[in-house]
């Protein structure tokens, strides 16, 4: 198992010019298959104050197990990794090429920078940066179910009514009133 780990600012891309906003730090986890390929797993987001190591380097060790391998690209704060945390360590270097000799590249967090991005900043033309992180929670969430649509929609009424065992009689109450409101809109 590898994790994949990038940050970015406020999906700080926006046709080349520098937004303001918070930094979001990311991991991917992948796992390597019997055929050799990487399979994507779970993500992880955080929104970080800044992107030094010492703000950074706890978020990995908290969330990344001993001993797993980390590929990153070759930024100034991941050159820590790896040094007495129980981490394996393997980097890119951009400006020289994208993947190393060994397979070792960020195009797994590159895909989920782009899709957070198309999310928020085209589908939504953005956020406020106090919903930022329920936006980055949904997000996550997503990344981890598999199914069509309706089972996605299952798995989430399910989750929901176990977190808020009220929810779904407060949902019917919503409907009931709403179709009273529109009944009473058409007779009057």
């Amino acid at each position: 198992m590898y994790r994949d780990i990038e940050g970015e600012q406020s999906l700080n891309r926006n046709n080349g010019m520098r937004i303001e906003g918070p930094w979001v730090f990311g991991m991917i986890e992948c796992t390597l298959q019997n055929d050799g390929s990487y399979k994507s797993g779970e993500t992880r987001l955080f929104i970080v104050e800044r992107r030094n190591a010492d703000t950074l380097l706890p978020f990995i060790r908290e969330h990344i197990e001993a001993n797993s391998m980390i590929w990153s690209d070759d930024w100034p704060p991941y050159r820590k990794i790896g040094k007495g945390d129980n981490l394996l360590h393997e980097f890119v270097n951009h400006s020289e090429r994208f993947i190393t000799d060994h397979g070792v590249h960020t195009q797994n967090i590159e895909r989920v920078w782009a899709s957070l991005k198309h999310k928020i900043m085209r589908c939504m033309k953005g956020t406020f940066t106090d919903l930022l992180e329920s936006h980055l929670h949904e997000f996550m969430w997503r990344s981890r179910q598999t199914g069509d649509v309706y089972d996605i929609f299952e798995k989430f009424s399910d989750q929901s009514s176990s977190q808020f065992p009220n929810i779904l009689e407060h949902l019917k109450i919503l409907i009931m009133h709403l179709i009273l409101t529109i009944e009473n809109f058409f007779i009057d």
